[in-house]
């Protein structure tokens, strides 16, 4: 099982694998912003229902 294909999975959806996440770095620390929904998420947290998550290639 190559990475996309582990990524993929339902049990390993989460925003840090998703193509529409975006970190952004502050002096409060770091927050994960979903640019599809236009708002802040938790990336370590499962989108088992999440219907934008799209798996980053592997390069």
């Amino acid at each position: 099982m190559n990475i996309h294909q582990w990524r993929s999975l339902r049990r390993n959806r989460r925003c840090t694998y998703c193509a529409h996440s975006h970190i952004v770095y502050g002096r409060d620390g770091s927050i994960c912003f979903c640019r599809a929904k236009d708002k802040a998420v938790y990336e370590g947290l499962p989108r088992w229902f999440c219907q934008v998550y799209t798996v980053v290639e592997d390069s």
